[in-house]
């Protein structure tokens, strides 16, 4: 119903914007593409078949009714077809709201004006003020995605949104030379403060930058912007990017990131990946935390085990974003095509909250910072493990799960790629 009710939201926040404007928008190719794969998967076998209205129609064209239509028909829909749904239109909405070429135009603008304007809409937030933010370069379309699909929480705004730096124009900037492409849901909020915590060891102004996801153009001029995301004082000799869903820029096909301005200009796969490279130059180092794509598919989302599965015919999948998601390896081996192994550190979720200690001892000797011990109330789990939303699978839905063929095949070629075994499934 909270899935429902976001989707029911955009819609009204989009006829806002004047039924001509929203006729225009809904002029384009994939917002067409958009209407008829939600008809498509929201229609009840009963239902007639939605068809635009001919000639003038109240609010606005066909197109506009079809849509109001279409959303009338997801309350007769299963759980898992609203998920499919939701995931199919959110990947479009974000980006279709803004003009042309925004976002590639203000890539690497995420100044202070930019900040205190978000962290307003945030402090107060409500849906009415979503439109505030679709053109603000600090907000990252995934975050975006997930408030429109109720995945998640604006309360976590804070971790893109960052903080005030004191004395910013006297401080140097450091482009970052360590990359968190982890799993969101994972610790990776935990782990980054931890990080934050060390005298040498700096995230900038904030913990998820988002903006590779941004990256278009000149990489001399990104490059510049980026690293300007980072004034840090003089005893910090890295900088580091904790933005967790990076790691799939490597991944072929990304749904998510064919939309992106780096997958729009340079591609998905292996050629997003160089072009993270010419940014950041090979010496990069990129610390990956995994968690049981299990428990990582249920915190992320309501979808059933199915869905989880999903079903992959020959070389075309057919299946969730999640899903698809779920095969790390498919991804990571795109990062390791690309950059040294001896760069990457692989981390399990579950190790890193029963040991955080040991954890931070494998990351400082990882970058090559002196080791700290922490105190134990500064270890204390954040985000949302601290706010208690932990993901639960029956035995049986896990017994299923590690009987496919599929998951078992991506779980081998990940210990082999990454020389670790993770005892997912044993449980």
């Amino acid at each position: 119903m909270l899935r429902l009710s976001w989707l029911m939201m955009i819609l009204l926040l989009s006829w806002s914007t004047s039924a001509e404007n929203f006729e225009e928008l809904l002029k384009r190719p994939a917002i067409d593409a958009d209407i008829m794969l939600l008809q498509e998967r929201t229609r009840v076998s009963q239902e007639p078949a939605l068809t635009p209205c001919d000639g003038d129609c109240e609010k606005g064209s066909g197109k506009v009714n079809s849509v109001r239509a279409s959303a009338a028909v997801l309350t007769k829909t299963t759980d898992a077809q609203v998920d499919e749904s939701l995931e199919a239109v959110s990947l479009h909405l974000h980006s279709h709201l803004m003009k042309d070429g925004k976002v590639e135009e203000e890539a690497g603008d995420c100044d202070n004006k930019a900040l205190d304007k978000a962290r307003s809409v945030f402090d107060s937030f409500s849906p009415a003020g979503l439109p505030e933010l679709s053109e603000n370069p600090c907000v990252a379309k995934q975050f975006m995605d997930g408030i429109e699909q109720g995945l998640e929480d604006p309360a976590d705004s804070w971790e893109f949104l960052g903080r005030v730096v004191e004395d910013e124009e006297n401080q140097k900037t450091l482009l970052p030379k360590l990359l968190f492409i982890g799993l969101a849901h994972s610790g990776s909020t935990s782990l980054a403060n931890e990080m934050e915590m060390h005298p040498q060891l700096s995230y900038g102004k904030m913990k998820e930058h988002n903006y590779l996801d941004l990256l278009s153009g000149s990489s001399g001029q990104f490059r510049e912007k980026y690293q300007n995301q980072f004034p840090v004082d003089e005893n910090v000799t890295y900088t580091f990017d904790a933005t967790p869903h990076t790691m799939f820029l490597g991944l072929e096909g990304d749904k998510w990131y064919v939309k992106a301005p780096i997958g729009r200009t340079y591609g998905t796969g292996i050629e997003g990946v160089k072009a993270i490279k010419d940014v950041l130059g090979g010496d990069v180092k990129f610390i990956t935390m995994l968690r049981d794509p299990l428990d990582w598919q249920t915190s992320m989302s309501t979808q059933p085990l199915d869905q989880k599965l999903g079903t992959f015919d020959g070389e075309k999948p057919h299946a969730s974003l999640l899903a698809e998601r779920s095969c790390y390896v498919d991804a990571l081996e795109t990062w390791m095509d690309v950059f040294p192994k001896g760069n990457f550190l692989f981390l399990e979720s579950t190790e890193f909250f029963s040991d955080p200690q040991d954890t931070l001892n494998q990351v400082f000797d990882f970058i090559g910072v002196h080791r700290i011990q922490y105190e134990k109330d500064e270890l204390e789990p954040q985000g949302r493990r601290r706010s208690g939303r932990h993901a639960t699978t029956t035995a049986g839905e896990r017994s299923t799960y590690w009987a496919d063929d599929r998951q078992k095949e991506c779980l081998q070629r990940l210990e082999k790629l990454s020389g670790r075994n993770f005892k997912w499934g044993a449980r």
